[in-house]
């Protein structure tokens, strides 16, 4: 049985992991659970402000970050995650500089450091397209009025 994704509810869980029973198939992976970037990058913690490097999944609606890369993006482990990021319509996520690394980026209150201003943007494109993405679904779509015709 496949393991929920990161932060997924038990009724999720059990959800998800009946789809992911075809026998003889391979199913399609969800939309949400498709990898748009992933690599390791450092993390600054919340409490302590220390340091760490970790292993970070850019997703549709979120970036998922692990202590190890998960063998499988597929089949990642619940209990590896760390925690999550969410990204949001009204999320942003900027360039910023802290001592001793250039190259970091912040989104909802965290912030992350790359190794590169190369690798700096890579993420701050993925993750801006990631949030374009989720502000495009959200928009309505326009009904047209249509006039009745007489012939």
């Amino acid at each position: 049985l496949a393991q929920a994704p990161c932060g997924e509810s038990s009724r999720a869980r059990s959800l998800w992991g009946r789809a992911m029973s075809f026998p003889g198939a391979t199913p399609p992976v969800p939309a949400a659970r498709k990898v748009l970037l992933a690599g390791t990058l450092e993390k600054r913690g919340r409490w302590r402000k220390e340091w760490n490097y970790r292993f970070c999944v850019v997703r549709r609606e979120r970036i998922d970050y692990y202590l190890t890369a998960p063998a499988l993006m597929e089949e990642e482990n619940e209990e590896a995650c760390r925690g999550f990021i969410p990204l949001r319509l009204r999320s942003e996520a900027l360039a910023a500089e802290e001592p001793s690394r250039p190259f970091c980026i912040t989104i909802g209150g965290e912030l992350l450091s790359c190794g590169s201003r190369a690798e700096q943007q890579r993420w701050l494109d993925t993750i801006g397209a990631a949030i374009a993405a989720l502000a495009a679904e959200a928009m309505p779509v326009p009904v047209h009025n249509r006039r009745s015709s007489s012939f």
